[in-house]
């Protein structure tokens, strides 16, 4: 009474196509059943080795990276180049 009762959303669809009930004839036709003639094969998995040595490989990369970073830096000398120019 003091509240909008809510409906339910109503939409005007009109299908444009449709497919009608096969005829006598099409249903007695034999269907094409096609099949695969090439076939999917797995991909193989890797075997538990190579995982390890791919991860062992990693952390290797990783730890020289890192390291480098956190080595203290070395105090190169930056000397001074006079350059002239030739009228």
């Amino acid at each position: 009474m003091f509240f909008k009762q809510v409906q339910i959303r109503q939409f005007k669809y009109i299908p444009r196509y449709y497919k009608p009930e096969p005829s006598e004839e099409e249903q007695a036709r034999p269907r094409i059943k096609f099949r695969r003639i090439i076939e999917r094969r797995a991909t193989p998995q890797r075997s538990i080795w190579v995982v390890l040595i791919l991860i062992v490989v990693i952390i290797l990369l990783l730890r020289f990276f890192i390291g480098s970073t956190l080595e203290p830096k070395k105090n190169f000398r930056i000397e001074e180049i006079k350059v002239e120019t030739i009228k």
